[in-house]
């Protein structure tokens, strides 16, 4: 569990994947938990308050990772597509969506994902057995956008954020959570972005366009989040 906890970092909503201290910035607020060994070897290199929402996340994104046995033997810290592939596995327990998006109670929550092999590689290995609010996570694989109808979220890679806005109002129609990792993803009506910022994963959020899709989204996870337009 150690080499797990080493790497998260917890900062406005970022996931730090770089190597652990020695030494840290102040500004570096790692997740560390009682009797790991990184906390006493890095207690008096790090300051400021966790709260308790982002200590809620957080302890749900390491739960999330399934402590699988090639993460428990790994001793670098997740990798960028493991911490975005760790957030997908998470966003259902802090996003609701209206009861027509699913056609039974168990239901499957289906998360879709384009042009981002590495990070599907590592979702499919996490969200295996996964269930959220009883209902299982089902992991889809696609190669375009029109492929998407019928899941709840869908992670867009980089090089296919040009041809969202022409899907937008279907998109939106279906009630799909839109995640992307590109810097103009929010802007062209993306819901949810994880940026990558000076080596960190850091969560944006575009609560408008999230409200237009029929979603809405726990103040849990906003409190982590770099919020672009609406209110909290």
């Amino acid at each position: 569990m150690n080499s797990l906890n080493a790497g998260w970092g917890e900062s406005a909503g970022a996931l730090n994947y770089s190597a652990p201290c020695e030494p840290l910035p102040t500004s570096y607020r790692p997740v560390l938990f009682p009797g790991d060994i990184r906390v006493r070897n890095c207690a008096r290199k790090w300051t400021g308050n966790r709260t308790r929402a982002a200590m809620l996340f957080f302890i749900g994104l390491i739960l999330g990772l399934g402590f699988s046995s090639r993460l428990r033997a790994a001793e670098s810290a997740p990798s960028e597509a493991q911490v975005k592939a760790a957030f997908l596995l998470n966003f259902p327990k802090y996003v609701e969506w209206p009861a027509t998006a699913f056609s039974q109670t168990n239901s499957p929550i289906v998360v879709a994902i384009l042009d981002a092999d590495s990070v599907a590689s590592e979702f499919s290995s996490m969200s295996k057995g996964r269930m959220v609010d009883g209902r299982p996570i089902r992991f889809q694989r696609i190669t375009s956008l029109e492929q998407c109808r019928g899941c709840h979220i869908l992670f867009v890679g980089s090089g296919q954020t040009r041809k969202l806005p022409d899907l937008l109002p279907r998109l939106r129609e279906w009630n799909i959570l839109m995640v992307g990792e590109s810097d103009d993803f929010l802007s062209v009506g993306g819901m949810i972005n994880l940026a990558l910022r000076e080596r960190q994963v850091v969560l944006e959020v575009n609560l408008d366009s999230i409200r237009a899709g029929g979603l809405k989204v726990s103040s849990k996870l906003l409190a982590l989040a770099a919020v672009k337009g609406g209110k909290k």
